[in-house]
């Protein structure tokens, strides 16, 4: 594809035939719109996916003590992450969990009955699974009796190293497998209780590996991230639980709309880097939102953690904020320990984290209303909630560069902090009345800004003739 002309777009197709669809429309908006009428939609959220999402570990007592701290300073928890439900492992990588899809029962006793505790006082309680299985548990002796794995060229059950211990793909081609797999999150996952959970990988089917169905790896590989968004989409459905449940997966092709919750960003470093930081998390969310997928958001903090004698990658507590700062303007506002929890600061580090990231947790909790908007909006027309500036002023060339700035919806504007030690934060303002939400000053459009954004002041904008302008300013005035 040749995209260096003004007025053409030139294809090279080097197979035996081509097919697809060219749309055609006066905007980006009419394009989105017919590109997802095609590919799909997602579906509106649960009443409960507003508010903070508290990513934890380490066991019932643990997370239970948590939620009650959080809770405590103010933040409006609404949703118990905890990947750890099926127990862990300590790897060279870090803290790893056990990929056997059942609760462990030694950290998290009576799973049912705590689940249905939670959310009984509001808080809906979420877990991890992937469409793989290691090799040391109950579910993978089923599989592997059963035949459920993908195969190698030598057509034994095809391996996989992962960082720490192998594991082994369920063939999703195999209709025995997807339906077992699909009954394993029905009975181990919905039946027990909880309320979402991450759809983890999808991408790691070996263009080499041998599937039930005969199809080439090669031609399956990016399908096999959208079936495992259907099949997890289906338990639910079958289940009668769909609008009551969230699932979010990273992985995904064309039609993975159609079938996926909502998507998160993948495992950005605990870093301020531009190209896998928190920078990268904008680009990110603007450029995922343009492809059709309009719910999306990042771990708060990012997840990778290096520690090796050359590179060494630590969340700070200033990264941390930063990064809880950007993420309560997004759709999801859900933290993530980490792959080495102990070395990242978390959201209970200290008291003053607590106080001070529970703040961030009203900030984004203040916008639900203004954020079912736009989520009705995408489920309806397939546009993203978080947007790049040129989608609503494609007139202005000066919008159509801006990597480091994005609007949630049409009347937010947000100009986060993305290096470490930085107050000053710059910025392009369009055209129009800018008033600031935390400072309650206009601004005047059409031109760059340097503004001070000091930790808990970050640089938010609503359009002054915006119908949301008197609720949210009363609500962030307040804070």
């Amino acid at each position: 594809m040749d995209l260096t002309a003004e007025d053409e777009i030139k294809f090279e197709v080097r197979e035996k035939d081509l097919s697809g669809t060219i749309w055609k429309g006066e905007n980006l908006f009419q394009i989105l719109e017919q590109y997802t009428l095609k590919t799909g939609r997602f579906p509106n959220l649960p009443e409960w996916a507003y508010g903070t999402w508290l990513g934890m570990q380490g066991g019932r007592e643990k997370v239970l003590k948590e939620v009650r701290l959080a809770k405590k300073e103010g933040n409006p928890i609404t949703a118990l992450w905890i990947q750890d439900w099926v127990g862990k492992r300590q790897t060279y990588f870090g803290s790893r969990l056990f990929w056997n899809w059942e609760s462990d029962k030694k950290s998290y006793p009576d799973f049912k009955k705590f689940c249905d505790k939670l959310w009984r006082e509001g808080v809906a309680v979420l877990g991890y699974i992937n469409p793989y299985l290691a090799d040391n548990g109950n579910l993978y002796n089923i599989a592997k009796k059963k035949g459920y794995f993908v195969k190698n060229q030598k057509g034994k059950d095809y391996r996989i190293e992962t960082p720490g211990f192998d594991a082994f793909i369920i063939d999703l081609t195999n209709p025995k497998a997807y339906e077992w797999l699909k009954e394993v999150i029905k009975n181990n996952l919905i039946e027990q209780g909880l309320r979402g959970w991450m759809a983890d990988f999808g991408e790691w089917l070996p263009m080499d590996s041998v599937l039930f169905s005969g199809i080439s790896a090669e031609l399956y590989h990016n399908d096999y991230p959208v079936i495992w968004a259907k099949l997890n989409r289906e338990a639910i459905k079958e289940a009668g639980m769909e609008g009551k449940i969230v699932f979010f997966t990273r992985s995904g092709f064309s039609y993975s709309n159609k079938y996926s919750t909502l998507f998160w960003e993948g495992d950005q470093m605990v870093s301020f880097d531009r190209h896998d930081g928190l920078p990268s998390t904008i680009v990110g969310l603007l450029s995922s939102g343009l492809s059709g997928i309009s719910l999306n958001h990042s771990d708060v903090g990012g997840y990778t953690t290096i520690n090796n004698p050359i590179i060494k990658y630590y969340r700070s507590e200033e990264l941390f904020l930063r990064w809880a700062e950007l993420n309560a303007f997004t759709p999801i506002f859900r933290t993530h320990e980490g792959n080495r929890p102990t070395k990242n600061h978390q959201p209970y580090s200290s008291i003053e984290t607590r106080k001070k990231f529970a703040r961030y947790g009203k900030m984004h909790f203040a916008l639900k209303n203004y954020l079912k908007f736009y989520v009705n909006e995408a489920a309806q027309k397939g546009l993203p909630v978080v947007r790049p500036l040129f989608l609503h002023y494609p007139q202005d060339k000066k919008t159509f560069d801006l990597k480091k700035q994005f609007l949630l919806g049409e009347d937010i504007l947000v100009l986060p902090v993305l290096e470490s030690r930085q107050i000053l934060v710059k910025g392009y303002l369009p055209k129009g009345k800018w008033r600031h939400l935390f400072l309650n000053k206009v601004y005047y459009g059409s031109k760059t800004i340097e503004i001070k954004a000091p930790l808990g002041t970050p640089a938010v904008f609503i359009r002054e003739d915006s119908v949301w302008k008197k609720e949210l300013l009363t609500k962030f005035l307040q804070l």
